[in-house]
């Protein structure tokens, strides 16, 4: 964004906006809190796997069920195994991009789910009342932000 919007002499000025801010106190302050509270946001359980690599698998698995194994020692360009590392050193680096944009996903909206988890625990606290001495990691958010 600094490279298209840079003056023509080239000093970095840095101006505060409200999108900054947001940005800056969700990175700081929120996000850390959301993590804490969703410890299954920290990471995703999403692993992908293509189709080539499920393939690969099979065709490996059936060569050495029937006993063909002597197929993947003649290829003289690449053996199955190494076809097979390779594809799923691809879906490996798929999978970490995917958790990139998920962590960023969940970095942009971290504020309105904190406060939404918020509002949902206060209502539920006003409408039963629940165990004094079980204290939740929400409780812990609420005192510590002295929103109570």
């Amino acid at each position: 964004m600094y490279l298209v919007t840079a003056p023509p002499t080239g000093p970095f000025t840095f101006k505060w906006t409200l999108f900054n801010i947001l940005l800056t106190a969700s990175y700081s302050l929120f996000y850390p809190v959301l993590i804490y509270l969703f410890p299954h946001f920290k990471k995703p359980r999403l692993v992908l796997t293509s189709v080539g690599t499920k393939a690969l698998r099979q065709g490996i698995q059936d060569d050495r069920d029937s006993g063909r194994g002597y197929r993947n020692s003649i290829n003289p360009v690449a053996s199955r195994e190494r076809l097979l590392m390779e594809k799923e050193t691809k879906d490996g680096l798929m999978t970490l991009e995917l958790s990139f944009f998920i962590q960023g996903g969940l970095l942009l909206v971290a504020i309105p789910v904190l406060v939404g988890a918020l509002l949902f625990h206060l209502i539920k606290k006003h409408t039963k009342n629940g165990s004094k001495n079980h204290q939740s990691k929400i409780e812990l958010v609420v005192r510590l932000f002295n929103l109570n």
